[in-house]
């Protein structure tokens, strides 16, 4: 991979402003908090909030905190084991919510890093 950059590293003498993208990262909205409105199992409020946790760790990994996809890997293993195909689909789900999030708002210098990071966990998880 290379050098490891900030996000105002990133986006410097872009029309970006690094501070969106930091709100983005950090952002509180939840899959769980979407789903909660209705009447759900709490063995699949539980699950959201798994793939909630996988959402986050990605967003964070994309922030550059981390050289290594460590904590993404470690929250995605503990979501297969609690529920393989299950966790399967949602992750999937969020890695196509951030790519779509990084196009939508032209966020292209974070692109190549969720790319590899994809391809990782497809490879590694089966996705």
């Amino acid at each position: 991979m290379n050098e490891l950059k900030t996000i105002p590293e990133l986006f410097a003498g872009s029309e970006i402003n690094p501070q969106v993208v930091m709100c983005y990262i950090w952002r509180q909205d939840s899959y769980y908090k979407q789903t909660i409105q209705g009447p759900h199992h709490p063995q699949f409020l539980y699950l959201i909030q798994e793939a909630d946790k996988v959402d986050y760790e990605m967003r964070w990994f994309l922030a550059g905190n981390s050289v290594y996809m460590t904590k993404v890997y470690k929250v995605i293993q503990h979501f297969v084991d609690l529920n393989p195909s299950v966790s399967r689909g949602f992750t999937g789900l969020v890695l196509e919510d951030i790519h779509t999030t990084l196009l939508l708002n032209r966020w292209y210098e974070l692109l190549p890093r969720f790319e590899l990071a994809r391809n990782r966990i497809r490879k590694r998880f089966k996705l």
